[in-house]
C-alpha cells in the first residue's frame, strides 16, 4: 500500500518476515527501509496470530487508518480448501510509523466468509464514504467505514457460478480506481491473470 505524505514524498506498508513494515521515497522508484515495525502479531483482540500481511493505509482527517490480514493457524471447523484462519484487524496512526491497534475490524469466522478474508483495499467512494473491498471464497465484498467501525459486509462480485460454495478461481486481491468518471475494479484470477470489472449504473 502507497501513500502520498504532505511532504510530497511517498511511504510504502508491505510485508516481510510475518510483520508489516514500511519504506520511503522521493520519487516512487527508489525505496529506502524506514526502522522498526509497523504492525506486528500482537493483537488486543485476544487472538493468537501466525503472522500479519496485506496492508492497505488511507490519511482519514487527522489520522492513518491501516486495516491489515491476520492469519491464525487453525483451520474453519466446516471443511473448507484453507487449512488456517485469515481475518481483518485495524490500527490508526497520527504520523503514519506509530500505530495503535484498534482491534478486529472483519471477522471471518461466520457463515458467510468461513475463515477466509484477503487483500483489503480502502477507497473513498464518490459520497465521501470509506469502504473496504476484499475477497473471500466466493469473490469480492465491501464494507463500510465510519465513526470507528466497519458495517456488515456487502457481497458485491465473482465471475464464478454463484451457485458454488468454494470455486475454483474466484475473483481476489481486488484494487479500485475511478478513470474518466467511471470505476474500475482490477482483480486477480489465480493462475489465469489479471481481470478488470466496471461498475455500471
Amino acid at each position: 500500500s502507497v501513500i502520498k505524505l504532505p511532504n510530497s514524498k511517498y511511504r510504502m506498508y508491505f510485508q516481510n518476515a510475518g510483520v508489516i513494515k514500511s519504506a520511503i521515497s522521493s520519487d516512487g522508484l527508489s525505496w529506502k527501509e524506514e526502522p522498526g515495525i509497523r504492525v506486528g502479531t500482537e493483537n488486543n483482540a485476544g487472538l493468537k496470530l501466525e503472522n500479519v500481511a496485506a496492508p492497505t493505509v488511507m490519511k482519514i482527517g487527522e489520522e492513518y487508518v491501516m486495516v491489515y490480514r491476520g492469519t491464525i493457524n487453525e483451520k474453519y471447523p466446516e471443511k473448507v480448501p484453507n487449512n488456517n484462519i485469515q481475518l481483518f484487524l485495524w490500527a490508526a496512526s497520527g504520523d503514519g510509523l506509530n500505530f495503535e491497534k484498534k482491534g478486529m475490524a472483519l471477522d471471518s469466522r461466520n457463515d458467510m466468509f468461513k475463515g477466509l478474508l484477503d487483500g483489503p483495499e480502502i477507497v473513498e467512494w464518490d459520497d465521501g464514504s470509506i469502504r473496504l473491498y476484499f475477497w473471500s471464497y466466493r469473490g469480492i465484498s465491501h464494507s463500510n467505514f465510519k465513526d470507528g467501525a466497519f458495517s456488515q459486509p456487502e457481497f458485491d462480485y465473482t465471475n464464478a457460478d454463484p451457485r458454488m460454495e468454494f470455486p475454483q478461481n474466484p475473483p481476489g486481491d481486488p484494487t479500485l480506481a475511478k478513470i474518466n468518471g467511471k470505476w474500475f475494479m482490477y482483480y486477480g484470477q489465480h493462475t489465469q491473470g489479471i481481470y478488470y470489472a466496471t461498475l455500471e449504473g
